[in-house]
């Protein structure tokens, strides 16, 4: 939504929202004005708290107070944003706005980041280049499951005393912005989002493929930067990309792309279906420590003093009776059984739900069955959220803002999980596909057939397209060739290993004999240029247009290893 927005008005916005972030943080440590707005005295106030009403605590009664707004804004309402921008707009604005990860910049944008030495072997020649993370290093393979025990983490040190604490937040805070600007001093790139902030797996479940209102950069401009990827202003004063690739497969430039890549994995399947156990029993707790759901709907939770030292206190009260765990090791313990039994249930279910496929003849690939699976469940994460999330201050609205509220919210994931249901690894090729074509054609100023003349060719559709392209051998045979070498140029430069399973449709619709020959030759440049990159590749290339009997092959192998 934000990919158009100029970078230097989005420079001043993060510096707006940081500078915010860091006033919020001050107010915990020091706070003299919003006391005077929840004392309940003040009867002018509507933030008055009602001193009279008593909040039921295990065996004890606790009465509100006057308390400082800084932590209570925070949970109530930074966080519930947070996740709303999520699934609404997608990664790309909360990308590009978060605090946080324009914080962990303040190293790259004073030229002050860690370096290491190169020395080139031949010349002798001594460079400096920056440091990455090591894509086979330990965090490299395994950093998606430090984030969620990060995130666990935090969870677990919320409920025990960063929910009332407004010191012990405060520092939790101030150390995660230390630790963030360290990585990236010490790491290039958005290293600290990509391997250890603690928000990135909740971005991967509520912003992947996609969100309601996120661009599709799959579909865009050839060369241009897209969604959330690094930029900077050249001296001419337009945006320049900045990536220096610090992840392979990188949410900022194409969040679809690493998804569907992703998909199957296992740590995948332990986010999305532990991730909805974790979100039910954090707010279940609630209820499990206190006896009752007026702790929590009272908002006394975020205001209920001395919580540090009730850590070694029973941390359970169930049936009306307490549990002799204490909380310190009742809290971890209960999250944790929370969410390795969603996990287990998501399991099974996923079990029956291919079991059924297999009933029903259903041609599904894996990656469907997981991804709709997954799409459940990030439903159900997110009304399960916002049926607590901030609900401390929503009940004191009339009736019938509650209820609009409510709607909204319950729209939203209908929209979203209507939208991601049927999405699919095919369908985005053939987008990506399809728009590739679409550039190369509009490049040539191709005039589109009788039935395509009333719209433009940014107006067709990937199915369009390839109705379109079926056209093309016979309505303009002395391009079609040249349509497909820029083509295949093209995607040989974007796609991966796996760019001849997605070139099924082309290959089946289009001109075959060409495209497939000129397919096979392309292949067979990049794999020459793989095995040896000292070779002449434009010489390959100009090879490529020698007549296939007279041609000594650039590779082994047969022919039909290189056709689809």
């Amino acid at each position: 939504m934000l990919l158009h927005i100029s970078e230097k008005r989005m420079r001043y916005l993060r510096i707006l929202i940081a500078s915010g972030w860091l006033l919020l943080i001050l107010s915990l440590f020091f706070d003299p004005f919003s006391f005077l707005l929840t004392d309940p005295n003040n009867q002018t106030s509507f933030l008055h708290v009602h001193s009279d009403v008593c909040v039921a605590i295990q065996e004890s009664c606790h009465y509100p107070h006057a308390y400082g707004l800084g932590a209570v804004v925070f949970w109530n309402l930074i966080v519930p944003i947070a996740v709303l921008i999520l699934l609404v707009f997608g990664h790309e604005p909360w990308r590009r706005i978060c605090p946080l990860g324009f914080l962990s910049q303040i190293p790259r944008l004073l030229g002050k980041q860690r370096q290491r030495e190169k020395v080139n072997a031949k010349t002798g020649k001594v460079t400096y280049e920056l440091i990455k993370i090591d894509p086979k290093s330990w965090i490299g393979r395994n950093h998606l499951y430090f984030q969620v025990g990060f995130l666990y983490v935090g969870m677990c040190l919320r409920l025990l005393f960063l929910n009332g604490d407004r010191i012990a937040l405060g520092i939790w805070l101030l150390s995660t912005i230390a630790a963030a600007v360290t990585i990236g001093y010490l790491y290039a790139g958005k290293t600290w989002c990509q391997y250890f902030c603690p928000m990135a797996p909740v971005q991967k479940i509520f912003a992947e493929p996609g969100g309601i209102f996120t661009s599709k950069a799959h579909i865009q401009e050839s060369g241009t930067v897209t969604q959330s990827m690094c930029r900077t202003i050249d001296d001419k004063g337009k945006v320049r990309s900045a990536c220096v690739a610090c992840q392979q497969m990188c949410m900022d430039i194409d969040a679809e792309k690493g998804y569907w890549e992703t998909i199957t994995q296992p740590k995948q399947r332990f986010l999305y279906y532990g991730y909805v156990g974790l979100v039910v029993g954090f707010f279940l707790y609630y209820y499990a420590y206190a006896g009752n759901w007026d702790y929590y709907f009272s908002g006394m939770w975020a205001r209920e003093e001395h919580q540090i030292q009730s850590i070694l206190q029973p941390g359970l009260y169930l049936a009306g009776h307490l549990v002799a765990i204490p909380k310190l090791v009742a809290v971890p313990l209960f999250l944790a059984f929370t969410g390795l039994l969603s996990y287990g249930v998501g399991v099974l279910l996923e079990k029956a739900y291919k079991t059924y496929l297999q009933l029903q003849k259903a041609a599904l690939s894996p990656e469907q069955v997981q991804h709709r699976l997954y799409s459940v469940w990030t439903a159900i994460a997110f009304n399960v959220f916002f049926a607590f999330a901030g609900r401390s201050w929503i009940i004191h609205l009339p009736l019938w803002i509650q209820y609009t509220y409510d709607a909204l919210l319950l729209l939203a994931s209908l929209i979203w999980l209507y939208r991601m249901f049927h999405r699919s690894p095919e369908r985005y090729s053939r987008e990506r596909l399809a728009s590739r074509l679409q550039q190369q054609l509009a490049k040539r100023g191709i005039v589109l057939p009788r039935l395509h003349r009333t719209r433009s060719l940014r107006q067709l559709e990937a199915n369009d397209l390839q109705a379109l392209a079926k056209t093309l051998p016979g309505y303009l045979p002395d391009q079609a060739e040249s349509v497909y070498q820029s083509l295949m140029q093209e995607l040989l430069q974007e796609l991966d290993n796996s760019l001849i399973s997605r070139l099924t449709f082309l290959q089946l619709s289009l001109y075959q004999e060409t495209c497939t020959r000129m397919l096979a030759l392309q292949l067979e440049v990049a794999e020459a240029q793989k095995s040896n990159p000292l070779q002449d590749v434009p010489a390959l290339i100009k090879q490529a247009h020698v007549s296939p009997a007279n041609r000594k092959p650039l590779n082994s192998a047969p022919p039909e290893q290189l056709a689809v």
